[in-house]
């Protein structure tokens, strides 16, 4: 019974024990981050740690004072070039960080809030110059983690989940203009570092600004986000979005507009693991609706699904790195001269109505198109569009409603010209058109 007793009293003893031992693991970590981040800019100007027996909680304020080195940081984790005024709106930010951790060694979890407690020091600067009191205003809600990022990570697993809190705010400027911003059920959960994830899902159920003064109204409205990406590398990756509604209205703005679509779907995708890459895009729109002051549009069922194959991989991912204008289009030309496939496999809308008339109908298209390789390619080319049929070939079939087609004719009388190679169908007209060797048909008919 001693022996039983010693034994029980030193397991207890050890399990006391382990918060004073700490969790290195998430203590290791939080070091790390934050040495690379002073290596590159990020100057901590306020550290304190505060522990209790279960726990450690560590407080930080960063300070972005070398903007050109953080700049460098961002750009490992981006395809393209940062834009040049990325600088000017990092310069003097200071962001907010509270972590909080267990101190037993196996816990592996580590809470960390992130908020901005100012933005850029010319930008403050401005706000101020315009308008004191909005910038009190500002700082004050910076200063009260007005936004902020909540995110569990997981240190061993590198996986994490999260929140942005919720915002709802009001102003009413000096001038009786009113500002409302809404941000509700903001979450994401991924895999990897959090500044570049391996793959990340978010969700937001509401995003809304309006501005109203009088009579005039500015609203901008996203409700129902939800997105799911994935990143193998900077370019072999995919990613969807749906969005269940959209909207802009500006009222007694100089024109009234109202934008409207529903049920929006995206997704875009690349693939460079073979020879060659591919990218890929397909996109949904139930419905879509432009009111203005002499227009009235409806359209339903609008669809693409494009993907570009064969293209040179390497000339890709130079083009993906933003370089400037002239290098940009030598870089293009190369890519046009390796050769491409165009496949569309479908670019079409179901109907299309306007405030004048009845539903007009709607078209469908679909092609491949093959850009030869060509070493020449640049030289033929030189700004002359036609000199590209001698190293294309191309399929195209193109269904469009009656109506459409005679809308179409009344605006250019030219395009009638095209009822003379036109198949009917129904309520349609049917073009099936060629390009090869130069020759350009349709409907079998050589186009003269």
């Amino acid at each position: 019974m001693k022996k039983i007793i010693i034994a029980l009293a030193i397991v207890l003893l050890v399990i006391a024990a382990l918060p004073f031992v700490g969790n290195k693991v998430a203590e290791e970590m939080i070091k790390q981050r934050v040495a690379l981040l002073e290596s590159y800019g990020v100057k901590a100007i306020v550290s304190t740690t505060d522990s209790s027996y279960l726990e450690t909680q560590k407080h930080f304020e960063f300070l972005i004072e070398d903007e050109e080195k953080f700049t460098l940081y961002l750009e490992q984790f981006s395809a393209k070039q940062l834009p040049p005024y990325t600088q000017a709106l990092l310069k003097g930010v200071v962001v907010g960080v509270d972590a909080k951790y267990s101190n037993l060694p196996l816990s592996d979890g580590v809470g960390i809030d992130i908020y901005p407690l100012s933005l850029s020091t010319e930008l403050m600067q401005e706000i101020k110059e315009e308008d004191a009191k909005f910038s009190a205003y500002l700082q004050k809600f910076l200063e009260s983690k007005g936004v902020l990022y909540h995110i569990n990570y997981n240190v061993v697993l590198e996986s994490f989940d999260g929140y942005l809190k919720d915002i709802q705010e009001q102003y009413i400027f000096d001038d009786k203009t009113e500002m409302k911003l809404t941000l509700l059920n903001a979450t994401y959960k991924g895999k990897g570092p959090v500044i570049a994830p391996k793959s990340l899902v978010s969700k937001i159920q509401k995003i809304e600004l309006k501005i109203l003064q009088g009579s005039e109204v500015l609203l901008f409205e996203l409700d129902g986000f939800s997105s799911d990406a994935s990143f193998e590398t900077q370019s072999n990756y995919r990613s969807r979005a749906k969005l269940k509604n959209f909207r802009l209205k500006l009222e007694n703005l100089g024109k009234d507009v109202v934008v409207n679509a529903t049920n929006l779907t995206m997704s875009l995708s690349s693939n460079t693991e073979g020879q060659y890459a591919q990218v890929m895009a397909h996109n949904t729109i139930e419905s879509f609706r432009l009111l203005s002051e002499n227009l009235d549009l409806n359209t339903t069922e609008f669809n693409y699904d494009v993907s570009l194959s064969n293209l040179d991989k390497d000339t890709l991912e130079e083009l993906m790195q933003l370089p400037e204008d002239e290098a940009l289009q030598q870089l293009l030309m190369k890519l046009l001269s390796k050769g491409l496939t165009l496949d569309v496999k479908d670019f079409s809308l179901g109907n299309i109505s306007l405030k004048s008339s009845q539903d007009l109908g709607g078209f469908a298209l679909n092609s491949k198109l093959i850009l030869k390789p060509d070493a020449n390619f640049a030289q033929k080319y030189n700004g002359n569009a036609m000199k590209l049929f001698s190293s294309l070939d191309a399929t195209i079939d193109f269904k469009l409603s009656k109506k459409i087609f005679a809308l179409i004719s009344e605006v250019t009388p030219m395009a009638f010209l095209a009822r003379a190679y036109a198949k009917e169908s129904g309520e349609s007209l049917l073009f099936n058109i060629t390009l090869l060797n130069g020759e350009l048909r349709v409907n079998g008919k050589a186009l003269k």
